[in-house]
């Protein structure tokens, strides 16, 4: 017969609690600069469309 004891984890060190909120608000302030930064600047940005001549199919001398 198997049994299985489950302890309760050690609290978090207060270094460790300290390190862990400030990189989690840190990163989350990146991104919504990031994202305010893209936004500012007209993101996103689509190539303007192809409006020059088009290949015909057959005649490769053509120069365009």
């Amino acid at each position: 017969m198997v049994h299985h004891v489950s302890t309760t984890p050690a609290p978090a060190d207060t270094v460790a609690r300290v390190v862990g909120n400030t990189s989690t608000v840190l990163l989350a302030l990146l991104a919504v600069t990031s994202l305010a930064l893209r936004l500012t600047v007209g993101w996103p940005r689509f190539p303007e469309p192809y409006l020059g001549r088009r290949r015909a199919g057959g005649d490769r001398d053509t120069p365009w």
